[in-house]
């Protein structure tokens, strides 16, 4: 049983920012190495993450992004079992977005409330499922 945790934060940089891609860059890296899953969304305020995973190996990649200064105002918004991964197919999946619903929605959201996070949740994977199949329209393009 996969363990999930969800958290956003504030980024301390203006998106797009050239950081962005080194953070995308090494938690490819650290996902696949250690077996996790997630997805990162990256609005012109917020970082959105949820990582899927053994619950030690979450606890590494938190403590790396806790000490991590882009990030501002860190909030845990949902940690617990799944019964399958909301990502499996995503080692570090990434979307960059001018979303006003996902920053309204982070805005809003308790911290530590299961229903929020799932709300969330949903709202990441519709959010991934659009830019995958804008992706695929722009491969099928060229």
């Amino acid at each position: 049983m996969p363990h999930q945790l969800l958290y956003g934060s504030v980024a301390v940089h203006t998106f797009p920012h050239p950081s962005d891609f080194e953070i995308l860059r090494k938690s490819h890296a650290n996902n696949a190495a250690a077996g996790m899953t997630g997805f990162l969304i990256r609005t012109p305020v917020h970082f959105l993450q949820l990582l899927e995973g053994k619950k030690e190996d979450i606890d590494a990649a938190m403590a790396r992004i806790q000490s991590d200064d882009r990030h501002l105002s860190l909030r845990v918004f949902y940690r617990g079992d799944a019964e399958e991964r909301a990502f499996r197919n995503w080692e570090m999946g990434f979307a960059g977005l001018d979303d006003d619903r996902l920053d309204e929605a982070m805005r809003t959201a308790p911290e530590n409330d299961a229903e929020s996070a799932f709300a969330l949740i949903a709202l990441m994977k519709e959010l991934s499922k659009e830019r995958h199949q804008s992706h695929a329209r722009w491969q099928k393009a060229s």
